[in-house]
């Protein structure tokens, strides 16, 4: 079944986040991000906050808003999707003990040539509305039987 071009704009429920520094800790171990502030056990200081590293946004941004997705009945994604891009657009660095609310929303539909092309953009604001991240993925949909 072909994605509902329909659902451009569709905004999905915000979800909260809180970055953990146990999960920062798992993603520079399984990414093998070296730097050691990332690995250490000792507190992260108040009075200097522990920045993620960049990519680490992907998992705050990436598994909620893509079963949202996925779970849009109306939408109609299938389970034949390969992830194609990935790209983040900080306005301020992200810290560990930083409260995000993402909102993701789907943004754009395009078929070509038997498959179909979504990008799902996903923003981050602090609690306050301030804005802290917005990513976007780019996920091919292909034909049952492509």
């Amino acid at each position: 079944m072909p994605l509902n071009p329909q659902r451009v704009g569709f905004r999905y429920a915000p979800y909260c986040y809180e970055v953990g520094r146990e999960a920062v800790r798992a993603y520079a171990r399984a990414t093998q991000v070296t730097d050691e502030r990332y690995h250490d056990d000792r507190p992260a200081a108040s009075d200097d906050p522990l920045p993620v590293p960049p990519a680490f946004i992907a998992c705050v941004a990436g598994a909620r808003a893509w079963t949202r997705m996925m779970d849009d009945a109306e939408l109609g994604a299938s389970d034949r999707l390969m992830h194609v891009g990935q790209e983040f657009d900080f306005q301020r660095s992200v810290h560990v003990g930083d409260v995000l609310i993402c909102t993701p929303t789907i943004t754009d539909i395009k078929a070509l040539r038997g498959v179909e092309l979504l990008t799902l953009e996903v923003e981050c604001a602090t609690p306050d509305g301030a804005p802290a991240v917005t990513s976007r993925s780019r996920l091919v949909f292909f034909e049952d039987g492509a």
